[in-house]
């Protein structure tokens, strides 16, 4: 702040610059933090966990990875609602914190319309990870029926149909 140009001052209000330097930085810098360890993690677990598949059973690897796409395509529009919300709440919090120091009427108004996109977004997150699930639920039925077929016709042991299962409920959560 105090290396900024003057003009960033006139620009945006107190209320966002204060809203920028303690909430969105704090925020940023958790989020960063743990982005990279999950991203870290779950990639070697993911890559681990693939190539063991693969080595199993890779017909049944292929089939079910052939199913995956339909959970991403799902997804997809699920996370951009959820990030249009974030952003419109976060303009929602900075418009409330100007609206109070002018008239509590305004700020009344403004905290209205913050709960309501407060709640849509908290309806979005949750409505992912059911989904997310059910999908995957989907996925892995469909897989297991390939693995007792292949089970059955004598193209894959029970030891192996349990190891195949146990390694594609552990790819979920990565």
């Amino acid at each position: 702040l105090l290396r900024a140009e003057a003009g960033l001052f006139t620009r945006q209000t107190a209320s966002q610059l204060t809203n920028t330097l303690v909430y969105e930085v704090q925020q940023c810098a958790t989020w960063l933090v743990s982005s990279l360890l999950t991203l870290v993690k779950d990639s070697l677990t993911l890559v681990a966990l693939l190539a063991y598949l693969l080595w199993l059973n890779w017909q049944l690897t292929l089939f079910v990875a052939v199913l995956f796409p339909a959970v991403a395509w799902v997804m997809r529009p699920l996370g951009r609602r959820l990030h249009r919300l974030t952003v419109a709440g976060q303009s929602a919090t900075d418009d409330r914190h100007d609206a109070a120091a002018q008239q509590s009427q305004r700020f009344g108004s403004r905290s209205d319309g913050l709960r309501r996109l407060v709640m849509k977004a908290t309806v979005a997150s949750a409505t992912m990870t059911p989904v997310t699930q059910v999908l995957a639920a989907i996925a892995l039925s469909a897989g297991i029926t390939v693995a007792l077929w292949q089970s059955g016709t004598g193209g894959a042991t029970v030891g192996g149909v349990v190891a195949v299962i146990t390694a594609m409920l552990m790819l979920v959560a990565p």
